[in-house]
């Protein structure tokens, strides 16, 4: 897979990546599957696909859980981003989620599993 870097001297991720907003936030949370989403996580990283987009506007740790229980033993293969900012509810995203105090808890979950 072809690889960018993240700034002039930062980590490398491909260019292709997974995006987890429907396995738990758009659709249907009776339909959530959190096997099923661990599992596209998995093949994800085993196609080269190591770029995983998370938010808590996905649902408060609904969306991180799944993501730390699936990099279990693999985080060193995903690179994670974290979108920080709207907390969960938010509409339109209110200016105060982005303060720091807002900013270090979404990614402390990301990697809680």
């Amino acid at each position: 897979m072809r690889t960018l870097r993240i700034g002039p001297e930062g980590a490398s991720t491909g260019v292709v990546g997974l995006g987890r907003t429907g396995m738990s936030y758009a659709y249907d949370p009776g339909d959530r599957d959190d096997d099923a989403s661990i599992a596209v996580v998995h093949r994800a990283l085993d196609i080269g696909a190591d770029l995983v987009d998370t938010a808590d506007a996905y649902g408060p740790h609904t969306n991180a859980e799944p993501v730390g229980r699936a990099l279990a033993g693999r985080r060193e293969r995903a690179f994670l981003a974290p979108k920080v900012g709207c907390a969960p509810g938010d509409k339109p995203c209110a200016a105060t989620a982005g303060a720091p105090r807002r900013c270090s808890a979404p990614c402390r979950d990301r990697n809680r599993g």
